[in-house]
């Protein structure tokens, strides 16, 4: 199993001055093409933190190519 974190570089600066509803609906969009992206290779995104992405490759059952 291959373990991947992902996390928008800078995102903290990058946000500091809008507001709430403006930083979730980013990462509510980020989160939806990661997802994306992951669900066509297999990927399983396992958890959300903050701005960052947790996914495994190889689980719940290895990958067979």
């Amino acid at each position: 199993m291959t373990v991947l974190f992902a996390d928008v570089e800078g995102f903290i600066a990058a946000t500091a001055g809008l507001d709430a509803e403006v930083v979730a609906e980013l990462v509510n969009r980020y989160f939806v093409r990661v997802g994306a992206a992951a669900h066509q290779y297999g990927v399983t995104v396992d958890k959300h933190m903050g701005d960052a992405v947790m996914a495994l490759c190889g689980a719940p059952t290895a990958l067979r190519r």
